[in-house]
């Protein structure tokens, strides 16, 4: 029987924490109700906090975009999709021109931000054979279907005749096309989203412009990222009423979002969809990953009795999961079952459960079953297991929040040592004196990323707070009783 489990066990696999580098995974996206909401074209901001899956909703559209209309049911005669990460993305621009646009001490990121988006729009209207007005046509029939598509020698130019320095005269050649810029030949950013526009517009055509991983943007200075993502705000507000066919789709943390001050930021509101999971869409997401092994399939499908399209039904979850991880941590008729003492412990200060500490704690528990090397009888993962996983959980998470916020390491060594996870708001402050950021500051702070849990409600105005489990070990706290 061991030998079957060892085998069972080792073709176990959870996948990645990260989109970028999973396999497959288009075969291991869960269709949530926020997927329904994100197709709404007016809903152009993206909110979640870290590990909530943005960055599998924009990968499904940058990497999979084929298994993501079929998801969507969007039709490529009706909806563009550009998908976009900053200024270092556009492989046809081979060129270091935003580079040094951004180095300059006074960018202009309103600019910059407007020229990337022509750009980035420009080349897939190219590579889908829409031509996008006077200034380019000649090109595109030439060369814009061709696997090496590129528009250098235009887009080289384009952003010195946009700053004001526009070459006089200059005749372009590409393969053979003469192309003019300068003099009464330039081409601005504005004429080029104008024929944009007109193109989207006579092909009765939107174009979805999807944004990821601008919070990595200038991650060594954060004032100007935030001026930076200020300013893409900024421009998506001015896009709504002067180029209507071009809708923006932001993902964004939620605590980077709440730090940005702009004209009229209130008028996104209603336009914002935050990414949340509940127990269903939690099984189903670590369930279809292990499903994609024909061992594990099979083995699942003579423990339950169910057919292959009953695994993830959300009448059947619980049974299917319970094949692979025992029902409780610690025996007991009055003791929780594992799912319920798992969502408990990776569930954040805001009420936020996430992928990413799930797939974690999944991945802890094989490598620490393997190491146990005996088995229960009837699943592949014990409780014993399960419990060693958290404590890894806790201090990955932590890590990973230091990361982030480095400036609130001292912070984090001051809960080491302590035998309570509960403080009232005076005594959390005494605890932190003399470092920065302090006071209501801080709070916020730690209560905005989920290392707080307000205990009557109020928010950063709270009177009292406590660390929730999630983060215990990873800070040091020694308390009594079980994790």
């Amino acid at each position: 029987m061991y030998e079957d489990k060892n085998k069972l066990l080792y073709n176990l696999e959870f996948g990645n924490v990260d989109s970028e580098s999973e396999i497959d995974l288009d075969s291991k996206f869960i269709k949530t109700q926020d997927f329904n909401s994100f197709l709404n074209p007016q809903k152009a901001l993206v909110l979640g906090a870290k590990g909530s899956g943005k960055s599998a909703l924009f990968q499904m559209f940058a990497r999979y975009e084929d298994s993501a209309r079929k998801l969507s049911g969007l039709q490529k005669n009706k909806v563009l999709i550009v998908t976009g990460t900053g200024f270092n993305d556009i492989k046809e621009l081979q060129t270091d021109d935003f580079t040094k646009l951004l180095r300059q001490e006074d960018a202009n990121f309103d600019y910059i931000w407007e020229l990337y988006i022509a750009v980035k729009i420009a080349i897939k209207l190219g590579k889908e054979g829409y031509y996008t007005g006077e200034n380019l046509i000649e090109f595109y029939k030439h060369a814009g279907l061709l696997e090496d598509f590129r528009i250098l020698s235009i887009l080289r130019q384009l952003w010195k005749v946009v700053m004001g320095t526009p070459v006089q005269g200059i005749e372009i050649d590409v393969k053979g096309v003469k192309i003019k810029i300068g003099g009464n030949y330039s081409i601005d950013t504005q004429d080029l989203l104008a024929e944009i526009e007109e193109t989207l517009e006579c092909e009765q055509l939107e174009c979805w412009i999807l944004f990821d991983k601008i919070d990595e943007l200038f991650s060594n200075d954060h004032k100007k990222r935030k001026l930076c993502i200020e300013s893409l705000f900024r421009t998506y507000l001015s896009f709504v009423n002067r180029f209507p066919q071009i809708k923006f789709k932001i993902f964004i943390r939620n605590d980077i979002w709440s730090t940005l001050g702009f004209v009229n930021k209130s008028h996104i509101s209603d336009k914002c969809i935050e990414l949340t999971w509940n127990q269903t869409n939690l099984l189903q997401m670590i369930l279809r990953r292990i499903l994609n092994n024909n061992v594990i399939l099979e083995y699942i499908i003579n423990e339950t009795g169910l057919s292959q399209e009953e695994l993830l039904l959300p009448v059947n979850l619980e049974d299917v999961f319970y094949t692979i991880f025992a029902k409780q941590v610690y025996k007991g008729k009055r003791e929780a079952t594992v799912i319920s003492w798992v969502l408990a412990r990776i569930t954040d200060g805001l009420g936020g459960k996430y992928p990413r500490e799930l797939i974690n704690l999944a991945n802890y528990a094989k490598n620490e079953q393997i190491e146990i090397g005996s088995y229960e009888t009837d699943c592949l993962i014990s409780g014993r297991a399960i419990k060693r996983a958290f404590n890894k959980v806790s201090a990955t998470k932590c890590d990973t929040y230091l990361s982030e916020f480095p400036g609130l390491r001292e912070h984090f060594d001051r809960f080491s040592g302590k035998d309570t996870a509960k403080y009232s708001r005076e005594e959390f402050i005494e605890m932190m004196d003399g470092l920065e950021p302090s006071g209501d500051e801080m709070i916020r702070a730690l209560y905005e990323t989920g290392v707080l849990e307000a205990q009557h409600g109020k928010g950063v105005s709270d009177s009292s707070y406590e660390v929730p489990k999630l983060f215990r070990f990873g800070l040091g706290l020694v308390l009594r009783g079980r994790p």
